[in-house]
């Protein structure tokens, strides 16, 4: 039975909301979205380019101490996690724009350390078309025109994972199947 926390990190049009959802339903687990709750209802705001970076990560980073709150929570229900999105896709943002994080220590927060990270990946084409039919061609305008720092997170997300999956040429379930072994190998099952 599974009772671990496992990250699903990506960028935009990877695959993440529709590998959770099937993933979840195989494994019985719950999906902890970040952010979430009252969270996500501002997230618009701190995600407008007016705002500032260090706005922006201040912001994410109290998104994820309620998010790491919530999967506690679950655990000690003794219910598996899947997180969409934690740590590491807050801290690739920034650095991506070679910005300074250094100004908060992560290791203050007492965040839930995740079982396992794995990030999935897709060629740049193959994510314009998925948010193309999700979001619509504004949302992909703006994806490509902010294709090369999306690039560099995508490299960081990939550098920082313990698993990383390209689901350009998978199915959904293809790639839940490939999670599935890997966790069953990595003693997470």
């Amino acid at each position: 039975m599974f009772k671990e926390l496992v990250v699903i990190d990506g960028v935009d049009g990877s695959g993440k909301s529709s590998v959770i959802k099937e993933l979840s339903i195989k494994l019985g687990a719950t999906i902890i979205e970040s952010p979430s709750g009252e969270f996500r209802n501002i997230k618009h705001v701190f995600d407008n380019p007016i705002i500032s970076q260090k706005s922006r990560y201040l912001f994410y980073l109290s998104c994820l101490v309620e998010t790491s709150n919530l999967i506690e929570i679950e655990l000690k229900r003794g219910k598996g996690v899947l997180a969409d999105r934690y740590l590491h896709s807050v801290m690739a943002y920034p650095l991506a724009e070679k910005e300074d994080i250094s100004f908060v220590s992560i290791d203050r927060l007492k965040l839930y350390i995740p079982f396992r990270t794995i990030c999935l990946t897709a060629e740049d084409d193959i994510r314009i078309n998925r948010i193309i039919k999700r979001d619509g061609k504004n949302e992909a305008i703006k994806a490509i025109e902010r294709l090369e720092h999306i690039k560099k997170i995508d490299k960081l997300l990939k550098s920082w994972a313990d698993f990383t999956i390209d689901t350009s040429n998978l199915v959904v379930n293809q790639t839940v199947n490939k999670i599935y072994e890997y966790l069953q190998a990595e003693g997470g099952l």
